[in-house]
Formats: C-alpha cells, sequence, structure tokens
C-alpha cells in the first residue's frame, strides 16, 4: 500500500499541469480578427483557454507600444481590468507568420499588456475568452503569461510554432504584439509621390535662399 502510494504521489510530481493555451488571431497578425469579445475585427485578438483547472487570474501580452492611449476597443472579461505596464517580455523584432518557428527569442519587450481579473476571483467564461485590442503598430513575435487561482505561471514556448498552429502544439508559442520604431513600407504611386513631395520641399529651400542672397 504505501509502495502504491509512494508511486502515485512521485507520477503527480512528474506530471506536470496541462499549459495554458494563448493563441493569436489578429487581424494585424494575418488572423480574423473578428474573433473577438463582441465579434467586431480587433487588430490584436487573444484565444485564451484555461486548461489546467484552474482559473485564470492575469494574462500578460508583450508589446513595444508602452503608450496607454494608442490602446483602444479593448476586450475584457466582464469585471476584469486592462493596462500597460512598463514589465519586460521576450520578443523577437521581426513577424513569424502563423504555424512557424520564431528566430526568437531576441531581446525584450519593455511594457506588458496586462488583463487582471480586478478582484473577481479570476476565471473565464466557459473557461475560454478572446481578449483583445486595437492598435496601429505593425506586429512582431512577443512572448506572453498567465497566472491562476493557485498562482501557478504559464508562459509560451519558443520551440513550438507562432499564433494559430495547425497540431497539439497550438497556443503554446509565442504570439504576435505591436512593435514601434518600424518604417512604414511604400511602394508604387506612393514612392513616386513621396519623391515629389521631397523634390517640392527641396525647391521651396533652394528659392528662399536665392531670394534672401539676393536681397
Amino acid at each position: 500500500m504505501r509502495k502504491t502510494l509512494f508511486t502515485l504521489a512521485v507520477f503527480a510530481l512528474a506530471s506536470p499541469a496541462l499549459a495554458q493555451r494563448v493563441n493569436c488571431d489578429g487581424a494585424e497578425s494575418s488572423g480574423t480578427g473578428a474573433n473577438s469579445c463582441d465579434g467586431n475585427v480587433r487588430m490584436y485578438a487573444y484565444p485564451v483557454t484555461e486548461e489546467d483547472g484552474q482559473d485564470l487570474t492575469d494574462v500578460y501580452i508583450g508589446t513595444d507600444d508602452c503608450d496607454p492611449a494608442k490602446y483602444s476597443e479593448v476586450c475584457s472579461p466582464p469585471g476584469w481590468t486592462f493596462a500597460i505596464e512598463t514589465t519586460t517580455e521576450d520578443h523577437y523584432p521581426e513577424k513569424t507568420q502563423h504555424g512557424a518557428l520564431s528566430a526568437g527569442p531576441d531581446g525584450l519587450c519593455p511594457c506588458v499588456a496586462h488583463w487582471n481579473d480586478g478582484g473577481t476571483g479570476g476565471g473565464l467564461p466557459s473557461n475560454a475568452f478572446i481578449f483583445g485590442f486595437n492598435n496601429k503598430e505593425p506586429s512582431h513575435d512577443v512572448g506572453w503569461r498567465t497566472i491562476d487561482a493557485l498562482a501557478s505561471s504559464a508562459n509560451e514556448d519558443w520551440a513550438k510554432m507562432v499564433g494559430a498552429a495547425t497540431d497539439a502544439t497550438d497556443g503554446l508559442g509565442p504570439v504576435h504584439g505591436p512593435r514601434t520604431g518600424v518604417i512604414p513600407t511604400v511602394s508604387g504611386w506612393g514612392f513616386a509621390v513621396m519623391l515629389l513631395l521631397i523634390a517640392a520641399a527641396g525647391t521651396v529651400v533652394i528659392r528662399r535662399r536665392a531670394a534672401v542672397a539676393s536681397a
């Protein structure tokens, strides 16, 4: 009997709880963006699933954008709060397509988007919820972290595929979060217009200098 109990105890210690799953489905992340709390499109959307039988109390998503004013239409469970906090999170400064492996981590996000249960006791409706927000910045690979009611923490595994995978690793890898300091790509007519504007500005400066010199 004692041997049986000892074996069960060792097995329980050796068998980790199921990881929480944080997925990625925002429009900026090459997802639909429509799978959000109210059915409207979000640039960043994160389907989160409680997998260990414990109610979640906190969800963190890495972000390079530390300006709270640039986040809008936030999706949160009833009673939960949302804040941008100066806490670092692993990232990779490029965007990896869903279902592929990131080359990260490489560096840190300076901030996180943090959802907290707001004292409600935690837990997601039907053990799942799609968190999200709008932010105009382009995306890159970021880490995430969850905390449950027992203060157990789970986070991304960079050896797993980014975002929405297609196998048992779905929701275990990094996701996408806002990235700042990216120069927008301009091509076609937009590039031509930009060159014309630069040329026009240069012409105005030259004429003003010539006028001053001749005065």
